[in-house]
C-alpha cells in the first residue's frame, strides 16, 4: 500500500533475465507477476461465521480454551497430533487433549493406491515444475517483449521453476508433458492415505 493515499501498489517486471530485467511497482493490477499474486481471496462468510462463534462464548468457555491453547505455554512438554503430516494441520488440532482425526478413506481409494505402488514399490507423479539448465550469464540486450512478464521464468538462461505445460509462449519453449518423478509431496499424501485407511484416528 502507499504511504499518503492508502493506494494499492503491485509488482511487475520487464526484461527476460536478471542481467536485462528488473521488478518495479506501479498501481496498474493487471499483467503481475505470476510467481507472487497480486491478491488473495477472502472468506468473508467464514470469518464472520467464526467471529459469531466466538461472540457467543462464556467466560468459562474462553477460560477453558485459553488453558487448552498451544500459544499458552506452561513449560510441560505437549506431544504433536499422532499422525502429523496426513493432512493440513489446523489450529485447533494442537489444543491440549484434541484428537486430529484422520480423513475417511475408502476401499476403492486404497485399492487403487496399492495397484499404483504395483510390484515397484515406489509411485511416481508429475512434477509439479521444472528448471532449464544452467547456461551462464543471460544477455544484457534490452528485451522489449512483454512474454515473460507474467510468467514463473524468464528466457532459457533463467533457472527459475516453471510448469512444463504452461511455458513462456515463445520459442524455444514449448508445450510438453510433465515428467514423471518420486515427487516427495506426493509420497507422503498417498502414504498417508493409506495410513488413515489401515489405522484410523477418530
Amino acid at each position: 500500500m502507499e504511504l499518503g493515499t492508502n493506494d494499492g501498489l503491485y509488482m511487475h517486471r520487464y526484461g527476460s533475465n536478471i542481467h536485462n530485467g528488473a521488478y518495479y511497482a506501479d498501481k496498474d493490477y493487471t499483467n503481475t507477476i505470476s510467481h507472487y499474486s497480486a491478491g488473495r481471496p477472502i472468506d468473508i462468510a467464514g470469518l464472520e461465521s467464526t467471529y459469531q462463534s466466538l461472540s457467543r462464548m462464556g467466560d468459562t468457555a474462553i477460560a477453558d480454551m485459553v488453558a487448552r491453547s498451544p500459544l499458552k505455554s506452561t513449560g510441560a512438554t505437549r506431544t504433536l497430533p499422532r499422525y502429523f503430516s496426513i493432512r493440513e494441520v489446523d489450529f485447533p488440532d494442537l489444543f491440549a487433549g484434541a484428537t486430529m482425526p484422520t480423513p475417511v478413506v475408502p476401499d476403492s481409494e486404497a485399492q487403487t493406491l496399492l495397484t499404483e505402488l504395483g510390484t515397484k514399490n515406489y509411485w511416481t507423479s508429475p512434477v509439479p515444475e521444472i528448471v532449464n539448465t544452467y547456461r551462464g550469464d543471460g544477455p544484457t540486450t534490452p528485451y522489449t517483449g512483454t512474454a515473460y512478464r507474467s510468467r514463473h521464468v524468464g528466457d532459457v538462461y533463467d533457472t527459475s521453476p516453471y510448469p512444463a505445460d504452461n511455458p513462456p509462449d515463445i520459442e524455444p519453449y514449448v508445450k510438453r508433458e510433465k515428467p514423471q518423478f518420486i515427487v516427495t509431496s506426493e509420497w507422503i499424501r498417498r502414504m498417508g492415505r493409506l495410513i488413515a485407511y489401515v489405522a484410523p484416528q477418530a
